[in-house]
């Protein structure tokens, strides 16, 4: 398989990813509020004694999966034949990814072009990945992509493939909802009346494409929008009596790629909670949220 030949690759790609343990100080997720306009401040965690932020290794935190591909490098055809379903169908996943990925990059880079006769939008980069490289990897071999969004198009690297559009509706309208990217799907599918078992993913770009979604999903002065967001696009100065002036500057890059941060916190935070309502018996809720920021 070409899993052998991408071994030790793999284990050592991800023996240096390191995740920091972040804290969450406050929100507004008990109010009704779009994931765009979600507040969810938090910090990273530092050792008191040495001043070093707290993190673990992604081999430490899903040793059972690490080692899991670790074994793979000795495996037989018959053996994996033998592994339980899910295990069986992500070692062929994982397997035709590679087996296909000189033609990944092709159609990626062909994709992802943009020239004055043929400008890229955040549509075309959603389908260009989405086809290209996440939906090969999603569990359930298929991903969806948010009904809203408008400029819907065949994809641009010239495959042809027109992409399913549909509901990617998470949370609820008293509290956090909105809708992701994109969905890519569970090893159970896409459930008929839930779309809770897929993996949400977001897409921050700082492509200007005002007609991307039907239901803007950009930050705007919104009647949802609380003092905890606005503070990001404001700068305070305090006077020296009781009086506050506020200068008011617009959103910086750093600024919105906070924003774009927040919303993936919230949204992954929606989506484990609908996991443990959906399925009492899983023995981690530790759902992913992939976002993806230039």
């Amino acid at each position: 398989m070409v899993l052998e030949k991408h071994g030790k690759i793999l284990e050592c790609s991800l023996d240096n990813i390191e995740l920091l343990v972040l804290q969450i100080t406050s929100t507004n997720a008990k109010r009704s509020v779009s994931f765009s306009n979600a507040c969810c401040l938090y910090d990273m965690i530092k050792d008191a004694e040495h001043g070093l932020f707290w993190s673990l290794k992604l081999t430490t935190l899903f040793e059972k999966g690490v080692k899991f591909l670790s074994d793979l490098k000795n495996v037989t055809t018959e053996e994996i034949e033998k592994m339980d379903i899910h295990k069986k169908a992500a070692v062929k996943l994982l397997d035709n990814f590679l087996k296909t990925k000189d033609e990944i990059e092709k159609s990626l880079h062909k994709g992802l072009i943009s020239n004055s006769e043929s400008p890229i939008t955040k549509t075309d980069i959603n389908i260009v990945f989405a086809e290209h490289l996440l939906g090969k990897l999603a569990p359930g071999g298929s991903y969806i992509i948010d009904a809203n969004t408008k400029n819907k198009d065949t994809c641009r690297c010239g495959c042809g493939v027109y992409p399913a559009f549909e509901s990617t509706g998470i949370g609820h309208e008293e509290v956090w909802h909105g809708h992701v990217d994109m969905v890519l799907s569970s090893q159970r599918g896409f459930p008929d009346e839930s779309l809770c078992d897929g993996i949400p993913v977001h897409f921050y770009t700082d492509i200007s494409d005002a007609d991307t979604s039907e239901d803007d999903s950009m930050p705007s002065a919104s009647l949802d929008e609380t003092p905890c967001k606005r503070r990001k696009s404001e700068t305070e100065r305090l006077s020296s009596g009781d009086n506050t002036a506020i200068d008011v500057k617009p959103p910086t890059t750093s600024a919105t790629k906070e924003d774009a941060i927040e919303q993936a916190l919230a949204q992954t935070i929606v989506t484990s909670l609908l996991q443990k309502q959906r399925h009492e018996n899983l023995e981690s809720y530790l759902m992913p949220e992939c976002s993806a920021l230039d």
